[in-house]
């Protein structure tokens, strides 16, 4: 029954929590739709090692709707096993479905407006911005730093989410569709207040790049993690998982630090260490940028 939970009093309390918690549909909002949730999903399936009783945030408020097209999608359907997209477009004729085939090409020529969206409004909860190069380890430092219901948005994950591939493999062709979902998750937290923390990444190589951020969202946080340039190449090549998109990453580093400029706002950690449990520990800082570290 630990493996199957779905009629154990258990999971009825868990359920109802849930949906206590979130109740609009998470499949409805990264559409932009407002719809009510009345079923709940386990974020990784039981049948692929998920837990059968997790925390909150390995659970997923869905419609009807969401809900059968995530298990359509998934090892859950089997043989019936599906990609077909979600019917229905938005008001400018572009894909509702960020799975579909059109649906990212609809953002491409937007691309400067999603990057960087004009209405970006000042977040009402605890935001954390993580500023660096690839490689720096960004992501690495905010799940160190997560506790709880803690959130992390980060590009890549949602690109991955979007394409259903590992992390660092998703086509670019899902890059403006996932622009557009960050942004929406920004909005939202212009407009409800939440008790965790977010951590948003951001590589931002310039200063005018790294100040528009701090002045639209006003963070009460917010970090530059920028090792030198050899140590995030070092760690680009012997990081397997970003797979054929290797060399584009490890160039990307490069014109990072080619475009670095300083800011006399930006905090600086050079490094850092995660202890399990602890989060970032020993992080090096300065309050003022120290020589521009490009060499290897």
């Amino acid at each position: 029954m630990a493996h199957w939970p779905y009629n154990t009093a258990a999971w009825q309390r868990l359920r109802r929590l849930k949906l206590a918690t979130q109740p609009l549909c998470e499949g409805c909002a990264e559409i932009g739709i407002t719809a009510v949730a009345n079923t709940v999903d386990h974020v990784t399936p039981i049948s692929e090692g998920g837990e059968a009783f997790p925390e909150l945030h390995g659970l997923a408020s869905y419609c009807p709707s969401c809900h059968s097209a995530k298990t359509a999608r998934g090892t859950e359907a089997g043989a019936v096993k599906t990609a077909k997209p979600r019917k229905g477009c938005d008001a400018d004729g572009r894909p509702l479905d960020a799975w579909h085939p059109w649906g990212a090409s609809g953002h491409k020529a937007n691309l400067p407006t999603l990057a960087r969206p004009a209405d970006l409004r000042p977040c009402l909860s605890p935001l954390t911005i993580l500023f660096g190069p690839p490689g720096a380890g960004k992501s690495t430092y905010a799940r160190g730093a997560m506790q709880g219901h803690d959130k992390l948005i980060d590009l890549d994950d949602i690109m991955a989410k979007l394409a259903r591939t590992p992390t660092h493999h998703a086509p670019d062709t899902f890059l403006p569709r996932a622009l557009a979902m960050r942004n929406a998750e920004l909005a939202r937290l212009a407009n409800v207040r939440v008790d965790h923390r977010t951590f948003l990444i951001i590589a931002a190589p310039t200063a005018h790049e790294r100040d528009w951020w701090r002045a639209h969202l006003k963070p009460d946080d917010h970090l530059l993690i920028m090792p030198e340039r050899g140590t995030c190449v070092a760690r680009l090549r012997k990081d397997e998982t970003r797979g054929e998109r290797k060399g584009e990453h490890i160039r990307a580093c490069y014109r990072w630090f080619a475009r670095f400029t300083e800011s006399i706002d930006d905090k600086i950690a050079q490094g850092f260490q995660v202890r399990t449990g602890a989060g970032p520990q020993n992080i090096v800082s300065s309050s003022k940028p120290g020589p521009r570290p490009g060499g290897d």
